[in-house]
């Protein structure tokens, strides 16, 4: 039995060896054409969906890829082409949230729905932001900060504009003056958020815990803080993972870069503005505080609440512009 058997094998030689080449070539283009992932999600080289280094780093075949770069001394900014409607592909009846998924109500067909029945359509209005947001405005706010303050050397003008060409609804819904109070009511919480343009990073952020545990879309990475950065703060590994999603970076595992690249922390702030906060200015300012901190809404702190509004109704009063009713929340 034994020789009958060892000539079998010699016959079927040519044809393993056949296989086994055939196979080496297969997996790339098979898992690539079958790995469907969502939007917000990246195709591992082995064709699992998911964030992080693991599925978005080397080998990524597909979603918001890190173009093979992991490490913060190798990263250059490179941000994707902003996702279309058409990836959600809901049916007629459902919408397409912000984050890339079908369904109905306000989580779906609210704020930053991107297609189907949404609940509000925003479209810009091409107003110039360059033109309300002149480099005598910026300096009239930056100038205020210390000059031994880090965002001095931080935070430019040329950032925002540059940020506000990615996120185009930033500043351009409504009328001409909706716009202005849309960026008067925006910097006065930049503002109040970073004392003028002076802080990059929250006091005393690395002491505190940012770190929704319970959250499994955006798991926090091991050793890493989500405290508050940029001229929005942005905080929480909630707002950080879909962030950097959106934007082109790991804002899980480098949530960093948010302090260190001008560009990306305007960004963030402006992500976090269109997602977040603009639809609640139609309600008045005071809309926008309970958005961005609803703590200090309600007597929680009366001193915030009260120094914001100054802010914004110093601006709308540089600005030329009627600052509304609802100022408080």
């Amino acid at each position: 039995m034994l020789p009958f058997s060892m000539n079998i094998i010699r016959k079927r030689i040519p044809t393993i060896i056949l296989l086994v080449i055939f196979v080496g070539f297969v997996p790339k283009y098979v898992l690539s054409q079958y790995c469907g992932c969502q939007a917000h999600l990246c195709c591992s080289e082995f064709g699992y969906c998911g964030t992080g280094s693991a599925y978005c780093g080397n080998g990524c075949q597909e979603g918001p890829c890190y173009n093979n770069e992991t490490t913060p001394s190798s990263h250059k900014y490179s941000p994707p082409s902003p996702p279309l409607p058409s990836t959600c592909h809901c049916p007629s009846n459902l919408c397409c949230s912000q984050y890339g998924y079908c369904g109905s109500g306000e989580d779906y067909c609210g704020i930053g729905c991107r297609a189907g029945p949404c609940y509000d359509r925003l479209h810009p209005n091409n107003v110039s932001i360059e033109d309300i947001v002149t480099e005598e405005f910026f300096h009239y706010i930056i100038n205020q900060a210390g000059s031994g303050c880090p965002g001095k050397r931080f935070y430019t003008r040329d950032a925002f504009l540059n940020a506000t060409d990615t996120y185009y609804l930033f500043g351009r819904v409504g009328s001409h003056d909706d716009s202005k109070r849309e960026i008067a009511a925006a910097f006065a919480h930049f503002t109040y958020e970073t004392g003028h343009f002076c802080y990059i990073e929250e006091a005393n952020g690395a002491s505190k815990d940012y770190c929704d545990e319970s959250n499994s879309l955006y798991p926090c990475a091991p050793g890493k803080l989500y405290y508050g950065r940029g001229p929005i703060q942005l905080s929480w590994n909630f707002y950080y993972g879909p962030a950097g999603n959106d934007i082109g970076f790991d804002g899980l595992n480098y949530p960093e870069y948010v302090a260190t690249d001008p560009l990306i922390s305007f960004k963030t702030a402006c992500w976090f503005w269109v997602n977040k906060v603009q639809y609640n200015l139609q309600q008045g300012f005071g809309a926008t505080i309970r958005a961005l901190n609803s703590a200090e809404c309600n007597g929680g702190n009366p001193a915030a609440v009260k120094a914001r509004v100054n802010y914004y109704l110093d601006y709308c009063k540089g600005f030329d512009v009627d600052p509304g009713q609802n100022l408080y929340c």
